[in-house]
């Protein structure tokens, strides 16, 4: 007996929930997808975007508010002790008024060195407090599920102090070369060698080899990273520009209540105000963001072997130490030209007279190969100075001028007997135009008087 629709289905069959009452335990579990094959090139597709990178990056710091931030107050609160330190300073330097002796000045000169080296200490001290506490906060990203502490994170941070900072070093170099060969490797390096320091906190690889294995990892998702480190560069950027206009409003109201001397140091106060927290949340989740992409291209990338050789190694170190080093050999040439040029052009400044002629510029041939030339015309001679045309052009003086450099001496006869530069009015440099000295009986030449 063959059952009707209804009593086939009435028991069996039953309508699933509207799209709006299902939730997360009764939708259907999606199939994981498969790893990609190892040593391939990916597309970088399943890189999650923007949003969601901030998303998690915002969760993961909020997660562990309290170590971010302490790992994080550390450099800034010696950078705010810096700052005092210089505004200490400068304010005891503005209450000199005069000094009348010389004990006066050997001590106000030891009490400004004695600033100077102070503040220059706070600053090394900032700079070593702000590298470690980068590193801490990688740390504890990458130790997250051990939840680690901010003083065990800041003894690994020590420990890891040159392995970082020649990591920074080298990657700095090449990014840096690469910038001056025409911006655009550097550009790609940047991208290539930005996850660097992530592989040397969460896998132990040191070095160039760590610099090698980021760009393993980002290869063939470089517009991918690089599009997601801009955006979050123009979030930052976003936000700082709002804070700066922030400063800037109460500022310009603060001037005119407290009056222009604390209403300057008003704008400096409301500064650390609006930065200090700032900072506080935005150098942790920077922090984050990176470690983030870099966690997901790993998860893409799967486990392979790494193995760089050293003529890898020693490629993009040589690219960027020539980049570094061309524009200094540019720099360096144009200014032995310059000076070159400079040299060339001293004498233009000793008598204007020579200015009167553009073509005064005397090679420092001897006149004795003048003969070894032959004229284009050896009986044309226009301005009747002794001097033929085409030997002239020689001489670089001037065929229409019998005195090229208005010195009283024909360039005829400073080229055929006094021997002298037909180019040049003082050819002795003694001051003396060679025709004075040839009207006073002397040798333009030098020698004193002619016999």
């Amino acid at each position: 007996m063959i059952e009707s629709k209804d009593q086939q289905y009435s028991e069996s069959f039953s309508p699933p929930p509207p799209p709006w009452r299902q939730n997360a335990y009764n939708r259907p579990a999606m199939p994981t997808p498969p790893m990609p094959p190892m040593g391939g090139n990916f597309s970088g597709g399943s890189l999650p975007g923007v949003g969601d990178l901030f998303s998690q990056a915002w969760q993961i710091l909020t997660e562990r508010i309290g170590t971010f931030l302490i790992i994080t107050a550390v450099p800034f609160t010696a950078l705010i002790v810096m700052l005092a330190a210089s505004f200490i300073s400068l304010g005891a330097r503005s209450d000199v008024k005069q000094i009348n002796s010389l004990p006066e000045i050997g001590s106000a000169l030891l009490s400004s060195i004695a600033s100077l080296g102070l503040i220059l200490v706070l600053w090394l001290a900032f700079l070593l407090l702000n590298l470690w506490a980068q590193i801490a906060l990688i740390r504890v990203v990458v130790k997250r599920e051990e939840r680690i502490g901010v003083k065990e994170a800041y003894f690994y941070a020590i420990r890891k102090t040159f392995s970082y900072f020649w990591v920074i070093i080298l990657s700095g170099i090449i990014i840096t070369g690469g910038m001056f060969l025409f911006f655009i490797p550097g550009v790609i390096f940047s991208v290539w060698f930005g996850l660097a320091v992530f592989v040397l906190v969460s896998e132990d690889v040191r070095g160039m080899s760590a610099l090698l294995k980021s760009k393993e990892y980002v290869k063939g998702s470089g517009l991918n990273v690089f599009w997601r480190f801009l955006a979050f560069g123009l979030i930052v950027f976003a936000i700082s520009l709002v804070a700066n206009i922030a400063i800037v409003v109460i500022s310009f109201f603060a001037v005119p209540i407290l009056g222009s001397i604390i209403g300057s140091y008003a704008k400096s106060i409301v500064g650390l105000f609006f930065y200090f927290p700032l900072q506080l949340v935005l150098m942790p989740l920077g922090v984050i963001y990176g470690y983030l992409v870099y966690a997901h291209l790993k998860s893409i990338r799967g486990p392979f072997e790494f193995a760089p050789s050293g003529g890898q190694k020693a490629g993009f170190l040589a690219i960027g130490i020539i980049g570094v080093l061309l524009p200094l050999l540019l720099f360096g040439a144009a200014i032995i030209a310059l000076f070159s040029s400079f040299s060339g052009a001293k004498d233009l400044f000793k008598n204007p007279q020579i200015n009167q002629n553009s073509l005064n510029s005397y090679q420092g041939t001897d006149n004795k190969n003048a003969a070894n030339l032959n004229s284009a015309d050896k009986n044309s001679d226009s301005d009747k100075d002794g001097i033929m045309d085409g030997l002239e052009v020689f001489y670089k003086t001037n065929p229409n001028v019998a005195d090229t450099d208005f010195d009283g001496l024909s360039d005829g006869d400073e080229v055929n007997t006094w021997k002298t530069k037909p180019t040049n009015p003082d050819t002795d440099g003694d001051g003396f135009r060679d025709g004075d000295e040839v009207k006073g009986g002397y040798n333009p030449l030098g020698g004193g008087k002619t016999q």
